[in-house]
């Protein structure tokens, strides 16, 4: 699947790329890793060839350091680049844009997640295309586990594709009407119930979303005794999912759980197989790295920081760039007879806290992201619901924003969410809390004793 000379393909050219390529995704996971290290020096000499000749960051870095693109031969030589930190990249995030094409050329995609610190990552369209390919590493499993292999549904429940995105998004439904597939979305926005209607009209095969949302579905459909379709398997990404949710479903509803994992920043890093010993890293396509807090590589089996690098995306270049995850790499190959390495199950990666409406009406922490992270002008915030009534947000804002008009698209924006007679504060500060793994934890409930029911009820100990 390489670019053409000019870059430029047409959704058709996209579409036969998507259809050709994808049968021989589904079968590299088990080619032997030196023909995947073989695929990655590839893919890491191209991108950072493209990095050096047309992302400025890159360009000057490199000269300053005295390393040339052809220095980059391995994986492990990307420890040469700087260490880079997503504040460095929020800061002028167009210094990490590959100048190849117009800025309105890229897909920008927001990200914020449990670092609290929104971050726009442009894509470049094709990218999305590959992505959907790389996808079959793992879809070609769940079909497996789904026992369809024609006539797929699956209903991922998560954020709506924004404008720039629906060309490929449509380019992708046409392709999957080819294969006899369907892909339905709801929005993480509604209540559970919502989402149950959904399910029960569209019957799908396979339902993906945040372990979070996902965990609070199936403790309503116990608690409530709801009949209610129920899927062939779960999968879920985005934020974590608790042991005792996993085992409820797994085991109560007779439904195999699947964990993916992927990031703005990096689409497909990896996969849970059905071995469920770890995630399978796309390592030709994003070498990982685990670092500790001062940047050192750690040996396998020891936890630290997720470090990546996109080598797939040439819009937002990204090399050698702390993810925010904690996670080991394992040692052992996984009996499943992958040659993919293993990583951990991430260990920092918790969802934020529900909200609660005074209507009893529960609200994803995914609603704050919607209003929060599509202003450009909010650098750094903290969510937090002090009462039923009561809303208390803290923003560390860019400089030179303009407060007043920033405090009241806040205002407005959790007005449409919220119900009437909630008071929304907003206060602005230099900077915010921090958990003892450094994080901001982006949305925090009501404090215990107040909440009426927590977000997923009895397995809430869990998190």
């Amino acid at each position: 699947m390489d670019r053409t000379a000019s870059g430029t393909y047409s959704r058709l050219a996209w579409a036969l790329s998507l259809i050709l390529e994808a049968p021989r995704q589904a079968r590299l996971p088990f080619r032997p890793i030196s023909a995947i290290e073989i695929d990655q020096r590839r893919r890491l000499a191209d991108a950072v060839s493209h990095a050096y000749r047309h992302v400025s960051y890159y360009r000057e870095s490199m000269a300053r350091l005295g390393v040339a693109p052809g220095d980059i031969a391995s994986a492990a030589d990307l420890a040469r680049l700087p260490l880079l930190e997503r504040a460095v990249v929020q800061q002028d995030p167009r210094r990490f844009v590959s100048e190849r094409k117009p800025l309105a050329s890229y897909v920008p995609l927001g990200t914020g997640g449990s670092t609290g610190e929104p971050l726009t990552v442009y894509h470049d369209p094709f990218s999305l295309i590959q992505a959907a390919a790389h996808h079959q590493r793992a879809g070609s499993l769940h079909r497996r586990m789904v026992r369809r292999r024609l006539g797929f549904r699956m209903l991922v429940i998560g954020h709506q594709p924004n404008e720039t995105r629906r060309p490929v998004e449509k380019t992708l439904a046409w392709v999957r009407k080819l294969a006899g597939g369907e892909v339905r979305r709801a929005s993480i926005l509604e209540p559970v119930e919502h989402a149950l209607e959904v399910i029960d009209s569209f019957h799908p095969h396979v339902v993906f979303s945040h372990g979070s949302y996902l965990e609070a579905i199936f403790v309503h459909l116990r608690r409530s005794g709801r009949q209610s379709h129920l899927p062939r398997l779960v999968l879920y990404g985005g934020d974590a999912m608790s042991t005792r949710a996993r085992t409820l479903i797994s085991d109560e509803f007779g439904i195999p759980v699947l964990s993916m994992y992927g990031a703005y920043e990096a689409l497909s890093l990896g996969f849970e197989c059905d071995a469920h010993l770890g995630l399978h890293l796309n390592a030709d396509l994003y070498p990982v790295r685990i670092v500790d807090d001062a940047g050192r590589e750690l040996p396998d089996g020891e936890s630290g920081e997720v470090v990546i690098s996109n080598l797939v995306n040439r819009g937002t270049m990204l090399l050698n760039y702390r993810l925010g995850d904690l996670a080991r790499k394992l040692p052992a190959r996984c009996p499943c007879g992958r040659s993919l390495p293993l990583l951990s199950f991430l260990e920092g990666r918790a969802p934020g806290d529900w909200l609660l409406n005074r209507s009893g009406q529960r609200l994803h922490p995914s609603s704050v992201t919607d209003i929060m992270e599509v202003d450009r002008d909010i650098f750094r915030y903290q969510v937090r619901q002090e009462a039923l009534t009561r809303l208390a947000i803290d923003v560390v804002a860019r400089p030179q924003s303009d407060l007043a008009a920033l405090r009241s698209r806040v205002k407005r924006g959790f007005a449409s969410l919220l119900d009437p007679g909630v008071a929304v504060d907003v206060n602005f500060v230099d900077d915010l809390p921090r958990t003892a793994r450094g994080k901001v934890r982006t949305v925090v409930g009501l404090v215990e004793g107040e909440a009426v029911e927590s977000s997923s009820g009895v397995l809430a100990s869990d998190r």
